[in-house]
């Protein structure tokens, strides 16, 4: 048995737990980076002499700040450069918020109490790899011109193991299905979704809402799905989930929002069935990532009707013509390349099922993934079709998927209780994180699979730089058709 993990092929022999398909067989990896730290025009706090700055960095976990590390102190410098480098995991399914703050240092003692404090930036890991070789830059609480520079370096990848992702995403006790004796291995260059994240490649998201009329009692207790007595409802909390990871990884952060299968009082038709109508904030435009996302969401409620039946067909099309275009652009300098996930949030089963399979097979063709998250407690079995992870999707004139491209997570295997009238913010904060791993695993392989035929990081590279030095700013989605996390205290 053979498996590839970044720049080395594997050659082992495993012991697989009875009833996995070897063929379908994922590999789970997180990659290490290093951190390089760097300031400039930071205040002086010495009378004599300059500021002896150091940097101490903490990591947000489940809500709570950890603190992680400090670097050395560099003498009379209010431009220092560390020498001493952060070494963390970096998983793409998971939002690590990162704050670093500066200090300088007077005495010998430990407490950070006693120093005079410089300022304080927070960034996310995913804005920090995304960034490339030259770093992410970011002001500095304290001073008008100081800012903080972080880079990132993948230094190897840990804790290879066997993964099924059918058992992942339906056994909430599921952790691998196997053991690994390593023999021997080569070296073999392959190319990780990290190493198209540092290139500069972006991730776009749509996310796409079911207003069919199965949505009014689907709910606990028989309540709607779309009930607004609470600031989070299913929807709100899985756009939430997905929508903070992605959301370091699009340049402009404006997140496009349909809807489909209910009847909008606005558009082109008003008062007509659409399977496809695009969600605009109403009170505050300024509005960006996933803020923007849940405005677009709860401004348009009261004036869209539930109705149905429930079609995917149209929003996939939609959102392929998305990526269609996108590609054309990146070949003229007038996009940077994107990969396209498009998200649909569904509290019940296909009617369209046979258009759907032919559009998904299509898109399999194109930088573009489909999460499926289901919402209620009504049948999912006909999703599991969708997410072919038994083999290639086919349509029904015969045409197969080119690579999976569909993930399906139903949220009542991820969340204890879905009732959130009585989910404290940590418990809705843990349940949207673990929800986010699941709808994310497979990203990094299709993506991977995606570009292995098509572009190198190179390539990726020079595209987006030929897009960037263009000065041109648009959205990677061309038509541009309180999230409830917790903050560092």
């Amino acid at each position: 048995l053979i498996i590839c993990v970044n720049t080395v092929w594997l050659f082992f022999i495993a012991r697989i737990d009875s009833g996995t398909n070897l063929t379908r067989m994922a590999y789970s990896v997180a990659s290490t980076v290093e951190l390089s730290i760097s300031c400039s025009n930071l205040k002086n706090k010495d009378v004599l002499s300059k500021s002896d700055p150091m940097c101490v960095m903490f990591a947000q976990e489940l809500g709570t700040k950890i603190f992680h590390g400090r670097t050395e102190v560099v003498k009379d410098s209010l431009f220092p450069s560390f020498m001493s480098k952060f070494v963390l995991k970096y998983y793409f399914e998971t939002r690590q918020n990162l704050r670093f703050s500066i200090y300088d240092v007077d005495n010998k003692h430990s407490n950070l109490d006693e120093q005079d404090f410089l300022g304080s930036a927070e960034l996310a890991l995913g804005e920090i790899v995304s960034a490339g070789e030259m770093g992410k830059t970011a002001a500095l609480s304290v001073g008008s011109k100081a800012t903080i520079n972080v880079s990132a370096t993948e230094i190897g990848a840990e804790d290879l193991k066997l993964i099924n992702p059918k058992h992942l995403s339906k056994k909430k006790n599921y952790k691998n299905s196997g053991q690994l004796v390593l023999r021997r291995f080569e070296p073999f260059q392959v190319f990780t979704m990290l190493d198209y994240l540092q290139a500069g490649l972006q991730i776009g998201i749509a996310v796409a809402v079911d207003f069919t009329a199965s949505n009014s009692n689907g709910g606990p207790g028989g309540i709607s799905l779309h009930d607004t007595r609470t600031s989070v409802n299913s929807y709100s909390a899985a756009m939430s989930a997905v929508g903070t990871v992605i959301e370091p990884y699009d340049s402009d952060k404006i997140f496009p929002c349909f809807g489909f299968g209910g009847r909008p009082n606005f558009g082109d038709a008003p008062g007509r069935v659409s399977h496809c109508f695009e969600l605009h904030p109403r009170y505050n435009q300024s509005l960006i990532g996933v803020n923007r996302l849940i405005a677009c969401y709860q401004d348009n409620l009261r004036d869209i009707q539930l109705y149905g039946p429930t079609n995917f067909s149209q929003i996939i099309r939609e959102n392929t013509k998305a990526a269609e275009e996108n590609l054309r652009n990146v070949q003229i300098g007038k996009a940077p390349p994107c990969y396209f996930i498009l998200v649909i949030i569904t509290d019940g089963q296909i009617s369209d099922m046979e258009d759907t399979k032919r559009d998904i097979v299509y898109a399999s063709a194109l930088p573009m993934s489909i999460i499926i998250i289901g919402v209620g407690n009504a049948d999912f079995s006909s999703m599991d079709e969708l997410d072919s992870d038994i083999g290639p999707l086919q349509d029904c004139y015969g045409n197969r998927a080119q690579r999976d491209i569909v993930q399906f997570v139903s949220m009542n295997s991820v969340f204890k209780r879905t009732s959130f009238h009585s989910m404290g913010p940590e418990e809705l904060y843990s349940n949207q994180v673990h929800l986010s791993q699941k709808v994310l695993a497979e990203l990094p392989s299709q993506v991977e699979k995606y570009y292995k035929h098509k572009a190198s990081p190179q390539q990726i590279a020079a595209q987006a730089k030929a897009y960037w030095s263009s000065g041109l700013s648009s959205a990677p989605y061309p038509s541009p058709a309180s999230t409830g996390l917790p903050n560092f205290a």
